[in-house]
């Protein structure tokens, strides 16, 4: 018969666990948030009101916007097109060329077909194709694989640009940006070669045929809304496990990587439990303590700045040894006591303190073990422990 095992005992198991074995591996579930904290919103025939409209952009602005109420620390940049004439208004060629720099979340909602989007619509008779011509050409952009078209049913020119410009020219950045990519257009999403997947990304989403403005409103609202943790309890909030939680419309497609957040949160276990220990009563006299994030670190943040302690209660209590693990997951600490009734320590993770990996400024989506993960990012995480030997202290 096996006996109970101490939490100290216990605890040894877990940091081994913690050091360099589950925790250690993003297959388990820990992610990457994007290394740069710009949302991109590209809508470039707005003009067409009937079939596009601001609608689902605005709802990922409303789950992530730095000025929101869901902030999840991302700054827009939000570039439009909503008057059909011979303007490009806000898309600029050299805008669209730089549309995957420093982008953490690009979101296209064009006119497209399979293997190619509208990039831009101008020029409203057959003798304005010069309007797009200078577009496509605009001296020092690639303009291969972008073709001008008049489009008869709408009485406009488009320049339509195909996958293979972006493997060309976005996608190495949006992967090195480790970008969430979303093409709302018709077919982006369709076939191997589909602009999805051309676009690159840590992880994409679009749709394998035709798409309703009213469809990326909703699809838009139930993935972010998951990952800023609002909808779900905070339990979605891996791009993946927000998207296997199904209810999308249209098909609506992924590729890429499963294990990617808007920003860290502290981890949950596969009872929903998050992952800090010791936490509660019975932490006894002396042990080692963790916090386990759900998305990898930036490590050159000293931990002993991340994570504080108080001492809420109780006389000769040390906590020491403050330390990040080797896996950028985890922040240890020693603690042990001599008291001899009863003691309460709360530790801080602070939320401007702990931040994604790669320099995005993507901070901690902080609350307590009761409500954690919860948009706005930014807020600390806090939990106490303790432990009584005797009678408490009145």
């Amino acid at each position: 018969m096996f006996g109970r095992m101490s939490f100290t005992g216990l605890c040894g198991v877990l940091v081994a666990l913690a050091v360099g074995g589950e925790y250690a591996s993003a297959a388990t579930g820990y992610s990457y948030s994007p290394r740069k904290h710009l949302l991109k919103i590209w809508e470039p025939c707005l003009w067409d009101r009937s079939i596009i409209t601001t609608g689902p952009g605005d709802m990922i602005v409303a789950a992530i916007d730095q000025a929101g109420k869901f902030s999840q620390g991302y700054v827009v940049d939000r570039y439009q097109d909503k008057d059909k004439d011979d303007s490009y208004a806000e898309c600029e060629r050299d805008a669209w060329d730089a549309f995957a720099t420093d982008t953490g979340i690009g979101f296209v909602n064009s006119h497209g077909c399979k293997r190619l989007v509208v990039g831009v619509a101008v020029g409203t008779t057959k003798s304005q194709k010069s309007l797009a011509n200078a577009w496509r050409f605009r001296a020092g952009s690639d303009h291969r694989a972008i073709k001008v078209d008049w489009w008869e049913d709408k009485g406009i020119y488009t320049c339509d640009v195909k996958n293979h410009w972006f493997r060309r020219n976005w996608r190495d950045t949006f992967n090195t940006n480790r970008s969430i990519v979303v093409v709302q257009s018709c077919d982006s999403a369709a076939g191997f070669k589909s602009v999805v997947k051309s676009c690159g990304g840590r992880i994409g989403f679009g749709y394998p045929d035709g798409v309703a403005n009213s469809d990326g409103v909703h699809n838009n609202k139930f993935l972010f809304g998951r990952m800023n943790g609002t909808l779900l309890d905070a339990k979605k909030r891996r791009a993946g496990d927000a998207y296997a939680a199904g209810d999308f419309y249209r098909g609506f497609r992924r590729i890429g990587n499963d294990d990617t957040t808007l920003c860290p949160s502290v981890m949950n276990d596969e009872e929903g439990k998050v992952r800090v220990r010791p936490v509660g009563s019975g932490a006894g006299r002396a042990g080692t303590g963790w916090v386990i994030f759900d998305t990898f670190c930036d490590t050159s943040v000293p931990a002993e700045e991340a994570l504080t302690y108080k001492i809420k209660k109780g006389k000769k209590v040390t906590i020491s040894n403050i330390r990040w693990g080797a896996n950028e997951l985890v922040i240890f600490f020693d603690y042990k006591t001599d008291c001899i009734t009863h003691y309460i320590v709360e530790m801080t993770a602070h939320g401007d303190k702990v931040r994604a990996e790669g320099g995005g400024e993507l901070y901690l989506d902080g609350g307590t073990p009761e409500e954690e993960g919860v948009a706005p990012n930014g807020d600390p995480f806090i939990w106490t422990f303790e432990e009584t030997f005797g009678k408490p202290d009145p």
